[in-house]
């Protein structure tokens, strides 16, 4: 620097030459930062929205229960139903899950909406399935004209329980 740097009051004044500015390494343009860098609270944001996310869907996957499942003693009862023409086709399956349970009463009542019964036994061996069909009126179910709130409701009487099964056909 050639000429003084402070006036009388004291305060800084910089005299330098242009091209020795230029001329320093402290001067030179830095590459810009990247997004994260720039941005780490936005970030921290998304990782947490993403995270709610992935923590909602394992809920509803693997947590929720399943209106049309139950399981009672090492058997799994499944209901399943269909719309075709006027009619609902209803399929309730009953596995065995485990054959280390003591079963007392066997037998298996289903109630079916139109008020028809069937029985089966709880299969013996751990994997067998007995499957239990019915065919009934579509209009035994109750639900709005459009067939968009339609509820298949079955009654099951098994292992000295009563329970219900729901589901909506597709």
């Amino acid at each position: 620097m050639k000429q003084e740097e402070t006036r009388g009051t004291g305060s800084p004044h910089f005299h330098y030459d242009r091209t020795d500015r230029l001329a320093s390494d402290e001067c030179e343009t830095k590459p810009p930062e990247s997004f994260i860098k720039r941005n780490r609270t936005w970030l921290i944001t998304l990782a947490d929205i993403v995270l709610l996310l992935i923590m909602f869907v394992l809920y509803r996957l693997f947590l929720t229960p399943h209106p049309e499942r139950e399981r009672l003693e090492g058997v799994e009862f499944r209901l399943e139903s269909f719309l075709f023409e006027d009619e609902l086709y209803v399929t309730v399956e009953v596995e065995r899950l485990d054959t280390d349970t003591e079963i007392g009463d066997p037998v298996i009542r289903v109630a079916f909406p139109d008020g028809s019964t069937a029985e089966d036994v709880v299969p013996e061996q751990s994997g067998q399935i007995h499957t239990i069909r019915q065919v009934v009126s579509a209009e035994s179910i109750a639900g709005d004209d459009s067939g968009d709130d339609l509820q298949v409701t079955v009654s099951i009487h098994a292992l000295g329980q009563d329970f219900v099964l729901r589901q909506s056909p597709d």
